[in-house]
């Protein structure tokens, strides 16, 4: 398998008594043996008293018991369903499936545009070089399980498709259904805000995040934010070298919610040919290293 086919494979293959002792007592004088009977009987009788109030009792309890998981149980149903309803809603505007779009542009003019169906689970991303050359195109169909690859090969577009194994496609179903904005919003929550800036005449909060990267090692973005969106729309990336801060890269966001769906948008193989891969594929995704 190929390293492009093993990075799309990776890709696309992107679930916590009581117990109550009753001691009875009997006396050895003659004397009292039939008032202890008379009293026996008494304490028998109040003892048998007690366990038919104790069974009651207990059957209220039970009852109640049985009530409060009924009604617990209910509400589980109801918090779920709800849940579910807010889901499935939250995947619509105006009844139409909601396809959420974000393109990122790096300083040189090349980009990163992906789209994702939230009610079907579709998904497609494109990687364009700055001269606006399509270097390849990824795309997630039928629930899932089918993935098509173009890839520019010395300049022309070859495509290959394949079926996924029925544990990842189930997988890659739940993820491509997870909102790609909610979740770029979420990605830099424990950012350190570093102050407020004017950017292209726009007020944004400036955050500042390290982490490391595999060409790079340590790099600093900063990102702007968008406060009336809470999303960003602006990144500049830094790495040390030779002890001073060198610009990796400065990118712009843009993010849409597109209700009228291309009819290709999912069907565009950008005029290559596609070729059926047949070769059996493992459970787990490939390694690309």
């Amino acid at each position: 398998m190929s390293l492009k086919k093993k990075a799309a494979w990776a890709l696309a293959s992107a679930g916590v008594a009581s117990i109550c002792l009753i001691t009875n007592a009997t006396s050895n004088s003659p004397v009292l043996a039939q008032n202890s009977t008379v009293s026996n009987q008494e304490v028998n009788s109040t003892v048998s008293n007690q366990e038919v109030n104790s069974t009651v009792s207990n059957q209220e309890v039970n009852s109640t018991v049985s009530n409060q998981e009924v009604n617990s149980t209910a509400s589980n149903q109801e918090v779920n369903s709800t849940a579910s309803n807010q889901e499935v809603n939250s995947a619509f505007v105006n009844g139409k499936p909601k396809i959420e779009h974000i393109k990122v542009i790096n300083k040189d003019g090349s980009y990163i545009e992906t789209w994702r169906n939230l009610v079907t689970g579709e998904e497609r991303v494109d990687t364009v070089d700055a001269a606006n050359h399509l270097q390849n195109r990824t795309i997630v169909t039928e629930n899932g399980s089918r993935v098509y690859v173009i890839s520019n090969v010395e300049g022309k577009l070859v495509g290959e498709t394949w079926k996924l194994p029925e544990a990842i496609a189930n997988e890659n179903q739940k993820i491509n259904k997870l909102s790609l904005i909610e979740n770029k919003k979420a990605q830099f929550s424990k950012a350190e805000k570093v102050g407020k800036e004017k950017v292209n005449g726009k007020e944004a909060v400036k955050l500042k995040h390290t982490d490391n990267h595999p060409r790079f090692g340590e790099v600093t973005r900063f990102l702007f934010i968008d406060e009336s969106t809470g999303l960003p729309f602006k990144t500049v990336t830094y790495h040390k070298k030779d002890g001073k801060d060198a610009l990796v890269n400065e990118s712009t966001e843009e993010y849409n919610v597109i209700t009228d769906i291309p009819e290709n948008l999912f069907k565009d193989f950008a005029g290559a040919e596609i070729k059926e891969v047949t070769e059996k594929m493992n459970e787990k995704p490939a390694s690309t290293g």
